[in-house]
């Protein structure tokens, strides 16, 4: 029982340590990046600005319906 107790110890411990590291974040880009469509400029302060916190506007937009 103490040799089950202690690995179970030692992993939960591993598995702590390894959720408390210390993470950069990039002031250039938003908290999620897709390769397409190419990103649009982000900043902080334009976080909460349609669309996307993109301080670059709307730009190409596909017209709806496509019928039309």
């Amino acid at each position: 029982m103490l040799p089950t107790t202690a690995v179970a110890v030692a992993l939960l411990s591993c598995i702590a340590s390894a959720q408390n590291r210390n993470t950069t974040h990039s002031p250039e880009m938003g908290p999620a990046a897709f390769m397409w469509p190419p990103d649009r400029p982000w900043s902080a302060e334009s976080d909460h600005i349609p669309p996307c916190g993109s301080s670059s506007g709307v730009g190409n937009r596909t017209g709806f319906p496509l019928s039309e």
